[in-house]
């Protein structure tokens, strides 16, 4: 009995001494945990780092599954405005099939361009025309059409319709879509074409710097030898001396004569815009029709009393004439 509560006294002594050597030997930090250990990621609801890069076949909104990401799948679904501060750069072909919502790229926007912008215009000016009446918008003279906004239309087709989109195009690239159908396991394109559009953007030169009718400038005027002159409030033409027009606007004494004065070659009449000098009539029993100053005046004539008063005999002499 007392070797027995001798050695229980002896295994409680070592313990005790083995506990209060560990207690004496062991001392706290003396400094704080290292600035750079990372928590591990785990379900908490604290953000979390991680360092280097992570393999998943698709990343889904935890919230909403409808939205995910998947890089190397066929599309994505992102929610709500997407800011990138670099560039965007898409590898896929846009077609004038896709859908109107279809972001397009630089190079699609110049192929447009290029196939619309044909040709230049002098102090080029963009002019914005809406038509939703008759849905038939046309560029003001002078101006081309760059592009139109086309109206949706739809076509039934054997296998069901088929329905262009609402989109801008070139003039000449006027939506459509293929409602055809099969005959006899052979197929019938039948194309559905764009008929109205609403809207119009066309490109032509400043009206500042034009002539009536936007054809000329007034460059071209001071150019083939005319001087600008401005009528009727607003109306800018061309006034060319008798050296640069064609025809008898210098020849009175004709049979019957009518009026053959022209503008240059390339220009237009406005109105009866001119200056005329006498021409006398060679009968005695006739009577001198007088000329006029710069106005809008149609050339004078004179008659053989023994004729028809409506018989032209002679002309005056066409000094200026207003053209655009």
């Amino acid at each position: 009995m007392n070797k027995e509560k001798l050695l229980i006294l002896s295994l409680s002594g070592v313990l005790f001494f083995a506990v209060s050597f560990m207690v004496y030997s062991w001392s706290e930090p003396t400094g704080t945990m290292p600035s750079g250990y990372t928590e591990p990621i785990n379900t908490s609801t604290n953000a979390q780092k991680k360092f280097g890069e992570i393999a998943a076949s698709m990343f889904r909104d935890a919230e909403n599954q409808n939205y995910y990401i998947d890089a190397g799948g066929v599309k994505s679904i992102l929610a709500g405005d997407l800011l990138i501060d670099g560039k965007i750069q898409a590898g896929g072909e846009i077609l004038d099939t896709d859908s109107s919502s279809t972001v397009v790229t630089k190079g699609y926007v110049d192929l447009l361009l290029g196939q619309t912008l044909i040709e230049d215009a002098p102090a080029a000016k963009l002019y914005f025309v809406k038509d939703n009446a008759n849905y038939t918008p046309k560029c003001p003279v002078g101006t081309i059409a760059i592009a139109r906004h086309w109206l949706p239309k739809t076509c039934n087709g054997l296998y069901g319709p088929c329905c262009t989109t609402y989109e801008w195009a070139g003039p000449d690239n006027i939506p459509e879509c293929q409602a055809g159908w099969n005959s006899g396991g052979v197929y019938i394109p039948d194309p559905c074409i764009a008929d109205f559009n609403d809207m119009v953007i066309c490109a032509g030169p400043d009206p500042a710097d034009m002539l009536f009718a936007l054809n000329h400038s007034k460059t071209d005027c001071t150019n083939a030898g005319g001087t600008v002159e401005t009528v009727e409030g607003n109306v800018k033409m061309c006034k060319f001396p008798y050296g640069k027009l064609t025809g008898n606007c210098r020849s009175s004494w004709a049979s019957h004569p009518s009026d053959e004065c022209f503008c240059p070659v390339g220009w237009n009449e406005y109105k009866e815009w001119s200056t005329t000098s006498t021409s006398i009539c060679t009968w005695a029993s006739d009577v001198i029709r007088y000329p006029h100053e710069w106005s809008n005046t149609a050339r004078e004539a004179c008659w053989d009393t023994e004729l028809p008063a409506d018989t032209p005999y002679m002309l005056t002499l066409v000094d200026y004439k207003g053209c655009y």
